[in-house]
């Protein structure tokens, strides 16, 4: 599934396919996982939380990938 602001779509498109096609402010936090890192609000190991107030799993091997994503990120204004 991909959650919008307005709404949920189902499709049968592997994650991998779909972060090619992804603009860079979005980044695989977890195995089952996307987040837009416009929406995070709070980042910690194990967990984003967004502005709607979700909580978003990141895995422990995906953690250190995550990190230094977001905080080029925030470094750099993309």
């Amino acid at each position: 599934y991909v959650h919008t602001r307005e709404k949920e779509y189902a499709t049968r498109k592997r994650i991998d396919e779909m972060m090619k096609e992804l603009p860079q402010n979005f980044v695989r936090c977890h195995q089952s996982f996307v987040i837009n890192m416009d929406k995070i609000v709070y980042f910690a190991a194990g967990q984003a939380e967004l502005a709607n107030g979700q909580r978003i799993p990141v895995s422990r091997n995906r953690y250190r990938v995550t990190k230094e994503t977001f905080m080029k990120y925030l470094e750099d204004g993309i």
